[in-house]
């Protein structure tokens, strides 16, 4: 199984943890590795895209949910871009507490 981790081109906090998922899908059987989520990529040749720290996004939000739908089109994506397009706009922290799941204060 053919895995990639899209993570961001410039991060401002460096992602520590990513190469323990990738060795850990390692020692599973399968071949994973990070790629920026814009990089120009063919997408399909994965099994299964994980948006994992496309911390980036956030100065592109219509390019990067453009990105996950073409992606969503092509192979499996395991966050659907109808959730991500949810969860780019920090409101649903106020959806979740509605529903009484404990947040962090923001505002």
């Amino acid at each position: 199984m053919r895995v990639l981790l899209a993570t961001g081109a410039q991060m401002p906090v460096p992602d520590r943890e990513s190469h323990l998922l990738v060795g850990a899908l390692a020692a599973a059987g399968a071949e994973a590795c990070l790629v920026a989520w814009d990089a120009a990529r063919d997408w399909s040749a994965a099994d299964l895209v994980v948006v994992r720290t496309t911390w980036d996004y956030v100065a592109r939000v219509e390019e990067f949910l453009a990105w996950a739908a073409r992606v969503a089109a092509l192979t499996r994506l395991s966050n659907p871009p109808e959730v991500l397009a949810w969860n780019t706009h920090k409101g649903y922290l106020l959806e979740l507490s509605a529903a009484g799941v404990p947040i962090v204060a923001t505002r």
